[in-house]
């Protein structure tokens, strides 16, 4: 049996780049890296992380302080329409 390990809430995160998978990367205060599902870079978010490595954490933002000037309106609905037709 493994035990339920407690998410760790991280404040402000600044999202300085993308990783693998596109998941975004930051640090936290004390250097550590971040990586995060669902943002861009120059977001600041509030994070909960869910899983904790000896190097990395691994989150979810859970509400957005600032978004960034990068975003873009998503295109996706106009494919979904194109797929009902």
């Amino acid at each position: 049996m493994s035990r339920k390990q407690k998410n760790v809430w991280l404040p402000s995160i600044r999202i300085t780049g993308i990783a693998e998978k596109g998941r975004g990367v930051g640090r936290t205060e004390e250097g550590r890296v971040v990586f995060i599902e669902d943002v861009v870079p120059g977001d600041v978010v509030e994070v909960s992380a869910q899983k904790k490595k000896r190097d990395y954490l691994e989150g979810r933002a859970v509400a957005f302080q600032h978004y960034s000037l990068d975003r873009t309106p998503a295109f996706l609905r106009a494919f979904w329409y194109l797929w009902r037709l």
